[in-house]
């Protein structure tokens, strides 16, 4: 059964970036290879608020077992993105919600 996880990024002020997106990253590629074009991954989109405060990240997944794999990819999970990331999201003041749905 696919599930969606839904993840927010808010950040106090549009003067304070978001995080640059994880396809600039060296990981990407593994992503991609590994969850995308394997079909664990099945769509992932991205939305700004209309006020331009709070990011949206919305990634399907074919199954709770694909997304625990990816949650728990060690290649992924110590990454220097993934590190960077939330170092900035924590130094930034920037709030980060998960959602699960199973669709």
């Amino acid at each position: 059964m696919p599930i969606t996880t839904t993840v927010t990024y808010t950040r106090p002020s549009t003067s304070v970036s978001f995080y640059p997106s994880i396809r600039n990253s060296a990981v990407w590629n593994y992503i991609t290879e590994t969850y995308i074009d394997t079909g664990k991954i099945i769509s992932t989109s991205a939305t700004v608020s209309d006020d331009g405060l709070t990011k949206t990240l919305v990634t399907i997944f074919d199954s709770e077992q694909s997304r625990n794999q990816l949650v728990n990819d060690t290649i992924i999970q110590s990454s220097q993105f993934i590190i960077g990331r939330d170092r900035y999201h924590t130094a930034a003041d920037i709030l980060v919600n998960i959602t699960y749905q199973s669709t």
